[in-house]
C-alpha cells in the first residue's frame, strides 16, 4: 500500500490503508531516480516497510489507447512492490504471504536517505528477494539432561515453518 504523499511520519499520523497492522500488508515510501528521499513521501521507522521509485514515473493514461503521462507519488512505488510480490508468489507458489513480505524486506538495498525513515531503511531489490533463502536450514541435536531427552535447535529463513516428527523406533513416524 502507498505510504502517502503528505511528508508525514505515519508512526505519529497514520495513513490508511498503509497503516493497518496486517502481516500481509507492506507500506511503501518513495525514492527519486537518484535514490534520494522523495520529497512528499510519508515515512515511519515502524510503519513504513521500504521504499521504491516514486518520481517521474511513466505510466498509461485513461484518455485514449496508447496514451501515456509522467507523474510522481508513492502509489507508483506501491505498484512496483505489488508486482515484486506477485513475481515472488509465482516463483514460490507454496509460500505464505508473510514469507513473501519477509523476502521483500530482507532483499531491500540500504539507501542512505531512508536510514531511520522505514523499517528496512532500504529500497526494493527484486533480484535479492528472488535469490535462494538467505539463511540455510540448520538442525542441531544434543542429548538432554536425562537419557530419554533430546534437545533440538532449528534455525533457518525468517518466517519459515518447520515440521518435526518423532519416533521411538526410527521406523514409525
Amino acid at each position: 500500500a502507498s505510504a502517502g504523499n503528505d511528508f508525514n511520519d505515519t508512526d505519529i499520523i497514520p495513513y490508511y490503508p498503509a497503516s493497518f497492522p496486517f502481516d500481509n500488508l507492506v507500506s511503501v515510501g518513495g525514492t527519486t531516480r537518484r535514490d534520494a528521499f522523495y520529497d512528499f513521501s510519508n515515512y515511519g521507522l515502524h510503519s513504513v516497510a521500504l521504499a521504491a521509485p516514486a518520481e517521474t514515473i511513466l505510466s498509461t493514461f485513461h484518455r485514449s489507447d496508447n496514451d501515456y503521462f509522467t507523474d510522481n507519488g508513492t502509489s507508483f512505488a506501491a505498484g512496483y512492490v505489488s508486482g515484486a510480490a506477485a513475481l515472488l508468489r509465482a516463483q514460490f507458489p507454496a509460500a505464505s504471504a508473510s514469507w513473501i513480505v519477509q523476502r521483500l524486506l530482507i532483499g531491500a538495498d540500504p539507501v542512505a536517505s531512508w536510514t531511520g525513515q522505514s523499517r528496512t531503511g532500504g529500497r526494493l531489490n527484486l533480484a535479492r528477494a528472488l535469490t535462494p533463502p538467505l539463511a540455510p536450514l540448520v538442525l542441531q541435536a544434543r542429548r538432554g539432561a536425562s537419557p530419554h531427552l533430546v534437545e533440538l535447535q532449528v534455525r533457518g529463513e525468517p518466517s519459515a515453518g518447520f515440521v518435526l516428527q518423532g519416533s521411538s523406533n526410527l521406523a514409525s513416524w
